[in-house]
């Protein structure tokens, strides 16, 4: 584009090109509904080789089943094994019974979670068993000062952290020996 400066006015020069034509539409529009067929059709080659690759692969699930509604005390793997093997004949390689025992499982992942905070704040190699941890959650208590306890409320230290574990040691302890009951 020139400039052509006439007094204090600035003049443009137009180009001479014809602009957007139906010629030019017509071209844009047709490589747009090729894209578009390009990608329906590699969606559909795809899904048909993800089946084909699926069954070629034999997994776990191929030959596994899910029994709905179990009996509730039908909680030992044995009995199915033997169920399964004297009703079906063949062989039972593996044989996993779920049961309801989510209390359980959140109390141990809280544990876990408890403890993983205890190893960032403890020294490397430092041991975690109970009376080691009892005994430095105690020694930290006794040397904090005011603003020590007032920090504890916001962000839990060790001895926040030994008290809640051994209350979820506890809670373990009391939920193992609950008897639980088979679920789907």
């Amino acid at each position: 584009i020139k400039f052509y400066l006439l007094q204090t006015l600035v003049f443009a020069k137009k180009n001479t090109c014809d602009g957007a034509t139906m010629m030019v539409g017509i071209c844009n529009m047709a490589s747009l509904g090729f894209i578009l067929l390009a990608i329906v059709i590699l969606s559909i080659y795809q899904r048909r080789k993800q089946i084909e690759f699926d069954e070629q692969e034999q997994t776990a699930q191929d030959y596994s089943i899910e029994i709905s509604n179990p009996p509730g005390d039908a909680t030992e793997p044995e009995e199915w094994k033997e169920f399964f093997e004297t009703r079906f004949g063949g062989h039972l390689t593996c044989c996993t019974v779920a049961i309801d025992n989510d209390l359980l499982v959140k109390a141990l992942a809280e544990r876990r979670e408890v403890l993983f905070h205890i190893e960032e704040q403890l020294k490397e190699g430092a041991s975690l068993n109970t009376l080691t941890l009892s005994e430095l959650a105690a020694k930290i208590e006794h040397g904090r000062t005011f603003l020590g306890k007032f920090k504890s409320r916001m962000s839990p230290g060790i001895p926040e952290l030994v008290g809640r574990l051994t209350v979820l040691n506890t809670r373990i302890q009391g939920l193992v020996q609950q008897e639980y009951r088979a679920t789907r």
